[in-house]
């Protein structure tokens, strides 16, 4: 039982460091598979494919710039509202 939990924390703490780099894979492989898409697009038909996949671009890098950093404020703020002990409460 002890090893068991001896497991379980040190698991915890590599994953709350590695957390960030979790994120941060995530975001790239979301931007890199957008961008190869679009190549892919680019190149499917000459000379127009580029000026078709234009507009599609100019959204997905509105929405993926906008859209991200909202869903780390929302997980901070509602991070903090868990975390937060009542008035006259132990913390433990």
């Amino acid at each position: 039982m002890m090893v068991s939990s001896s497991f379980w924390s040190v698991a915890g703490i590599i994953g709350f460091f590695f957390g960030d780099f979790a994120q941060l894979s995530v975001c790239f492989g979301n931007i890199y598979a957008g961008e190869s898409i679009l190549d892919v697009d680019a190149h499917m038909v000459p000379y127009f494919g580029l000026a078709a996949s234009y507009p599609f671009l100019t959204f997905w890098k509105s929405s993926v710039g906008s859209s991200r950093p909202w869903s780390y404020v929302m997980t901070a703020i509602f991070t903090l509202l868990i975390a937060q002990h009542s008035p006259g409460e132990e913390a433990h």
